[in-house]
């Protein structure tokens, strides 16, 4: 097949978040073509990734590649909508093999993220109001833009005069901070591996790598609270969830793409990850993955 993996910072140039996304497009287009398929991406510059590098305007690079491609996989901010324009452009030139455009735009908006949660009974750390705050008992808050991507702007704030036009006001929670991934099928959802996600807080959350697998004995409540959530929001494909793992798990974000974790789940289980994420198109998942070590990635070692 005719594989398009659609990787923003590497498509424009983003220097902000490029080298993440470079080590996740590496891994994606290793797996792909271990796998036999032919591999194209759209690059900004010239790329040592396994495939076909096409150079052009970005959107308009990615209109025509989706248009000869027979499948594609977006990786990409949810912010400004770049997530769902992108989506939305795959969907109308060939297969998509990840979310479909209105999932996207859900777990694009963490207000209605958070407000879909918690209507279907699903733990997360509630939105508060100026008011509210006022007559909270907790001294700590987590004010985070409401259109994001990861930990980037989100801050952990004690004085309300912080909040500004964009961000949102949530409870915070003390707790581990984990992820889960998961390849959503059409009828089926394949738990892949709980993960550590290293952290440091120094007036704002900051996110510096991760730990593939995160052992723990409460993999069972994880993982289903993990299934439930990524079906009620709608995802398919490869699916992140961010979780503060308290006295229950508490969902922190979705991501409806692929997340910097697949660098270590690469390594760390017994399928190449491409072909799960093709078996979550078009059928055949497997009823589980084997776990054959630990892996730890930082991101200041990725070049």
């Amino acid at each position: 097949m005719k594989i398009l993996l659609i990787e923003y910072a590497v498509g424009t140039g983003d220097k902000g978040i490029i080298k993440e996304g470079r080590a996740m497009l590496k891994t994606l287009a290793h797996n792909f073509t271990a796998l036999g398929h032919q591999v194209y991406y759209p690059a900004k510059e010239e790329e040592r990734i396994p495939g076909i590098a096409v150079r052009g305007e970005f959107f308009r690079t990615v209109e025509k590649l989706s248009e000869r491609c027979d499948a594609a996989l977006v990786i990409a901010p949810e912010r400004d909508d770049i997530l769902y324009e992108l989506t939305s452009i795959i969907e109308d030139g060939t297969v998509n093999l990840g979310s479909p455009p209105n999932a996207v735009k859900n777990c694009s908006d963490k207000l209605k993220t958070t407000n879909i949660l918690l209507s279907n009974e699903i733990k997360a750390p509630e939105v508060i109001d100026e008011e509210e705050w006022i007559n909270k008992k907790e001294k700590k808050f987590v004010l985070k833009p409401r259109f994001g991507c990861g930990s980037k702007g989100v801050m952990v704030v004690s004085d309300p005069q912080t909040k500004k036009e964009g961000l949102i006001l949530t409870r915070y929670i003390e707790g581990e901070h984990i992820s889960t991934s998961l390849i959503v099928g059409e009828d089926e959802v394949l738990p892949l591996t709980v993960n550590e996600q290293l952290t440091s807080i120094d007036g704002g959350i900051n996110y510096l790598g991760g730990i593939v697998p995160y052992r723990t004995e409460r993999w069972n409540e994880i993982m289903s609270i993990s299934v439930e959530t990524a079906r009620i929001m709608g995802c398919r494909g490869y699916v992140g969830i961010d979780i503060i793992l308290s006295d229950e798990p508490y969902i922190v974000d979705v991501n409806p793409r692929p997340t910097t974790s697949i660098i270590g789940i690469d390594k760390a289980i017994n399928f190449e990850l491409a072909d799960l994420i093709l078996r979550g198109k078009f059928g055949g998942l497997p009823p589980k993955v084997e776990i054959r070590g630990e892996h730890k990635f930082l991101l200041e070692e990725f070049d």
